[in-house]
């Protein structure tokens, strides 16, 4: 459907085709997969670092899990790249977002996906400054500190590349 058919670049429908086309991979790759499932900070041990996260849910955009231990192994979130300052904002949000998962879940989830989506031909920058903040950390809203990811987690950026498909858009390629 996203590929061949062509849909309607309306509200948030090629967000949710992207978080059910990331679901589906996982699915396809033998992990269970959902999406926009809520984590919170338990009273597990390894979280025991975890201060400022109190009431604190997160809901990444896609989760995979690994199908023996449970854990999560892939936590994804899906945005449209734009290079206008409200969507880049939304892009440090995805990403920062990504971060606390990967905290709150005990530091399990050793790939963490960024996954925007625009047309082709359009440039993708800014990418430098999301990296720093995922990998040196950041401060929250109220000024508490978020450490970075933990040395052997991978933040991956994957660039969704759509073009014109009759009255909608198509996606077209996956550069990772």
């Amino acid at each position: 459907m996203l590929a061949e058919w062509g849909v309607s670049d309306v509200g948030l429908a090629i967000h949710s085709l992207g978080l059910n086309y990331l679901a589906a991979l996982g699915r396809e790759l033998g992990c269970p997969s959902v999406t926009e499932f809520p984590l919170a900070p338990t009273e597990n041990p390894a979280n025991a670092t975890l201060t400022g996260f109190g009431g604190l849910e997160v809901r990444p955009d896609v989760i995979w899990f690994d199908r023996s231990s449970r854990a999560p192994t892939l936590l994804a979130e899906f945005e449209r790249f734009d290079d206008l300052s409200t969507r880049r904002n939304a892009m440090v949000e995805k990403a920062e977002n990504l971060v606390l998962a990967h905290h709150i879940t005990g530091s399990q989830p050793a790939i963490l996906l960024l996954a925007l989506w625009t047309f082709t031909g359009v440039r993708v920058n800014g990418l430098a400054e999301i990296n720093t903040r995922v990998r040196s950390g950041f401060r929250r809203d109220g000024g508490t500190r978020i450490s970075g990811l933990s040395s052997h987690a991978r933040f991956l950026v994957a660039t969704f590349l759509f073009s014109r498909h009759g009255a909608g858009i198509a996606l077209k390629e996956v550069l990772v």
